[in-house]
């Protein structure tokens, strides 16, 4: 096991994978990536100025992602969007985040101090890991809904006590993270539907497939298939706030 560590960036090196991290990174940051990988200017760019939306680019080498994710926002009471870029090669998963969500760096943290952890998710190449990514920052979002179903619960008993001109702003508040949950979490579907068809190269050997007595594209599609289950819980609550007819 190689493990190091850089001022720009954090990594992780396995037999199998490479996991470089960056956390709110600045242009000349990101130089390690510019000279050492074929990667396309405007994917760099794009680390560095958010967009804000969920895509999947495919190139010869590598894949390129951004997943946004929703974090909220305590001195604004706001449910705020959260982008996270990853490059994904057969050997290796860089990861870029602008810092607004703590289970990245926690869990980057423990796979570099626990070697059980290094074994678990970083035993078997990128897919994995990328997997166990995805899902743990997915978990992190579920726990919003809730606190939306606890305030919407509050506002309620208030409206039927006959007070509801006094709830404008608060209702208006929970109109406002609903929307900005959905925004962020609706496009995950697609994007990880569209990665799920992708080369096999890019994820996983056929020797570890073999391992689990699967095609190395059933592996990864097995891997991603329960990432859709939460789906249904933002939907229900995107079509439902008080206020408004459900």
């Amino acid at each position: 096991m190689i493990m190091k560590s850089d001022k720009k960036f954090k990594e992780i090196k396995t037999p199998v994978v490479r996991w470089l991290h960056f956390n709110k990174p600045k242009s000349a940051d990101l130089d390690y990536l510019r000279n050492n990988f074929k990667f396309h200017p405007l994917d760099l760019e794009d680390c560095l100025s958010p967009t804000q939306r969920s895509k999947l680019d495919e190139y010869p080498e590598y894949l390129f992602m951004i997943l946004t994710f929703p974090y909220y926002f305590r001195p604004e009471k706001e449910i705020r969007g959260s982008e996270v870029d990853f490059f994904i090669g057969p050997d290796y998963l860089i990861s870029v985040s602008d810092g607004n969500l703590p289970p990245l760096n926690h869990f980057f943290e423990q796979c570099q101090l626990n070697e059980a952890f290094r074994e678990k998710y970083l035993g078997e190449g990128p897919t994995q890991l990328l997997y166990a990514l995805v899902n743990k920052l997915q978990h992190y979002c579920y726990p919003m809904l809730t606190h939306i179903d606890e305030d919407i619960e509050s506002i309620e008993k208030i409206i039927f006590s006959g007070y509801e001109k006094k709830m404008v702003k608060e209702i208006l508040e929970v109109k406002r993270n609903i929307v900005s949950f959905r925004r962020n979490l609706q496009a995950h579907k697609n994007v990880i539907h569209k990665l799920m068809s992708k080369k096999d190269k890019f994820f996983i050997p056929n020797a570890i497939a073999e391992r689990h007595h699967e095609n190395p594209h059933d592996y990864f599609r097995h891997s991603f298939a329960h990432q859709y289950a939460g789906f249904h819980l933002w939907h229900e609550h995107a079509h439902y706030a008080p206020g408004q007819p459900s």
